[in-house]
């Protein structure tokens, strides 16, 4: 195997310097990375290895970096990066051709490391082969961050950072472009290989997709040794990744495409891959996860600009051939069937105009699985995006003036007082109806367009002024449980509201027709209220004789409450028992939306009582158990993130809290349970009137019938 000399970079923000000294001077477990331990317990010092130490004065190179961290008063943070290892790898022909040898190769790294990393405490290992066991020599070369001393300004150097004393060593692209010119001129200058490291590998095969590989190729060598002692022939002989896979599928398609439609058509079709564009990237997902896998991860053949290029060379290539009858015949169809993609086309319109227009990035996916609810989810920015392609200000600064138009200093901050003013007004809740109502215009233009009678409106039924009750939300898990057919409490609610405002419509259909019918027989330009009605109705067939009408749909007390609530609640006709209803529901949703934040409350509180009882019978109990020291340590750490450094933990104030908002929550519970019993009582009443209602026009038709023939 061969392994062609690379500079790579790793940033480390382990805090335990002397782990990086173990790892060069004892073995590990090339895949676990666990130290290997002999018979006795003990680490294996590496076979060969060459170790020097640079910077450090007479500490070694763990305590050199902790003095430069106190020092400096930097690397404090679980973030921070505490060093960084710069590994140079030799072609492994230098050995045999050229006379590598280990200590020349640790002279070329001290070299390397003088040099390049003035200042910083160091630590120069030459090992004598790497993990491939290609035998190619490689020199480790792990720095402090932080540099102790200033060192003289060298022209790569651009900011003070740089150079400065105290300031921490920056990885940025400069200085690796100019890391990698000093390995080549490294390896000229001593008669080795000559390296292009400033043209990378088209290939972007990173540490964890090198060791899956290794992984993977391992147990598929086992897996065929098996197969052929069994005198079977292997199936597959290399191993791929994922990405591996990715490749070669998306390299089938590539060479035979001629435009990006195309190029995106086949591999979903073939390979079930998608491919987005997104801030000028590419971004490819595999048939079976969840998450895209950018262009940049796999190779430089697979981003942008490459496809293009790739896709218009194939299109130039490729002859001009005449339209066969079939491929006539496949454009006439999609000609025909162009009304069913206007959605794509209206979304695509709607973002440009509204979104991008005004500055914004938008990603946009569109979902169709044919059950019936096509729709479109956009991902937008919150930063501009100028003409120029350069990122706008998401905020701006403004500063806090006195009366006399001066700035406010702050003593503590060191700064004068500003607070932070959005760039845009994108945030604004204002947005959100005004984008609402473009859509709703831009999809009633292109109905009209193509001459379909249905609108859209982007407003409520109240702001509309349709007297119907709006269902709710039922949200990710309910609605995942009711498509497995699993009954929910939304789920029950909406379908009581849907069934409640079929009947609504029902009703208001009829009542209308009995109060003309009962204007046209009394003559009365006012209609009677609906509790007079009802008991008129009530009146006539007690008097009529008809008993076994009105035991059957009511009995006396019944009829009482019926009209008690029609009376109490001053309802004059079927639309105001409809919106009664409908207060009702929503006083009952409220309910429900001021118990939920009293509920996450509450369980918070209860948490915190829980661990701040653990801690305090832990805390002056000795000694502990190993189970009530996890749990002290538990509780420990879950009150300090609580209390946001302050010292004293506040568990009078909690009790006291949670005692308030259970008796809240009593109360909340108390008033829904009534609402709930009140609902359920006016929808009988609602029944019993509708059925009131339409017994009475049933009798009713048949006598205008024989009036109109009289």
């Amino acid at each position: 195997m061969n392994c062609m000399a690379t500079l790579k970079h790793i940033a480390s923000k382990n805090s335990d310097y002397s782990a990086a000294e173990a790892y060069l001077i004892y073995q590990h477990d090339e895949f676990t990375g666990k130290q290997l331990l002999d018979e006795q317990g003990r680490p294996m010092l590496r076979e060969s290895y060459i170790l020097d130490t640079l910077e450090c004065g007479d500490y070694s190179f763990a305590t050199a970096c902790l003095l430069a961290n106190r020092k400096y008063g930097k690397n404090t943070q679980h973030g921070d990066i505490k060093s960084h290892q710069y590994i140079i790898s030799f072609d492994p022909r230098d050995a045999a051709d050229n006379g590598l040898t280990m200590e020349k190769a640790q002279a070329l790294g001290l070299k390397f490391c003088e040099e390049n990393f003035p200042g910083h405490p160091a630590i120069v290992c030459t090992h004598p082969d790497g993990h491939n066991h290609s035998g190619n020599i490689h020199v480790h070369i792990v720095i402090g961050s932080i540099r102790t001393r200033e060192v003289e300004r060298k022209p790569y150097m651009q900011k003070p950072l740089d150079w400065r004393e105290g300031m921490k060593h920056s990885s940025t692209a400069q200085t690796m472009r100019h890391l990698r010119v000093e390995v080549m001129e490294l390896c000229e200058g001593a008669g080795l290989y000559q390296i292009d490291l400033l043209n990378g590998s088209k290939e972007r095969v990173g540490e964890a997709e090198y060791w899956a590989r290794r992984r993977g190729q391992l147990k598929l060598d086992r897996e065929n040794a098996a197969l052929t002692a069994a005198g079977q022939p292997p199936r597959q002989k290399k191993f791929e990744t994922v990405k591996d896979t990715l490749r070669r599928q998306i390299s089938s398609v590539l060479y035979r495409a001629t435009s990006f439609e195309e190029f995106s058509d086949r591999l979903m079709q073939q390979y079930g891959i998608t491919v987005k564009e997104s801030r000028g990237q590419l971004s490819y997902l595999p048939s079976g996860r969840t998450k895209f896998i950018r262009a940049k991860k796999l190779g430089d053949k697979f981003d942008k600009a490459a496809v293009l290029a790739t896709l218009q060379a194939n299109a130039e290539r490729k002859p001009k051939a005449q339209f066969k009858q079939d491929t006539i015949g496949k454009l006439i169809d999609i000609q025909s069937r162009m009304t069913e993609s206007k959605g794509i086309s209206l979304v695509r319109e709607y973002v440009k105009r509204h979104f991008v227009a005004a500055g914004m990035c938008a990603d946009v996916c569109l979902h169709d699985t044919g059950g019936g609810n096509p729709h479109a989810h956009i991902m937008l920015t919150m930063r501009p995006f100028d003409e120029g392609g350069e990122w706008g200000a998401k905020q701006k600064k403004e500063y806090i003036l006195d009366r006399d138009g001066n700035k406010i200093y702050d003593p503590k901050k060191r700064q004068y007082k500003c607070k932070s003013i959005p760039a845009t007004d994108w945030n604004e809740q204002t947005k959100a109806e005004e984008w609402r109502a473009a859509w709703a215009r831009l999809c009633n233009q292109t109905l009209e367009q193509y001459e379909h009678a249905e609108r859209i409106d982007h407003r409520s039924y109240e702001r509309q002024g349709i007297n119907q009750i709006p269902t709710v939300h039922l949200g990710v898990a309910a609605s995942a449980m009711e498509k497995r057919g699993i009954r929910t409490g939304r789920g029950d609610l909406n379908r009581e509201i849907e069934v409640t405002n079929q009947k609504l419509r029902q009703l208001k259909a009829r009542i209308s027709k009995l109060q003309n019918w009962l204007k046209e027989e009394a003559g009365n330009t006012e209609p009677p209220t609906l509790a007079d009605y009802i008991q008129g109705i009530l009146s006539r067939k007690a008097q009529a004789g008809k008993t076994g009408y009105s035991q059957s749909l009511y009995n006396l007390k019944d009829a009482a409450k019926m009209l008690n609530f029609l009376q109490t609640n001053n309802i004059m006709d079927m639309a105001g028992l409809d919106e009664k209803f409908k207060s009702m529901i929503g006083e009952q949703l409220d309910i429900q939306g001021k118990l939920k934040p009293v509920e996450r409350r509450l369980a918070t509180l209860k948490k915190h009582l829980e661990q701040a009882d653990i801690y305090f019978k832990c805390k002056g109990k000795k000694p502990l158990t190993e189970a009530e020291q996890i749990l002290f340590t538990t509780a420990k750490d879950y009150l300090k993130g609580v209390m946001n450094g302050k010292t004293t933990i506040p568990t009078k104030t909690w009790k006291e809290e949670y005692t308030k908002l259970t008796a809240e929550r009593k109360t909340l519970n108390q008033r829904y349970l009534a609402l709930k019993e009140e609902v359920k009582e006016a929808e009988k009443i609602r029944k019993s009137v509708y059925s009131i209602l339409r017994q009475e026009q049933r009798e009713q038709q048949p006598h205008r019938k024989q009036d109109v023939e009289r």
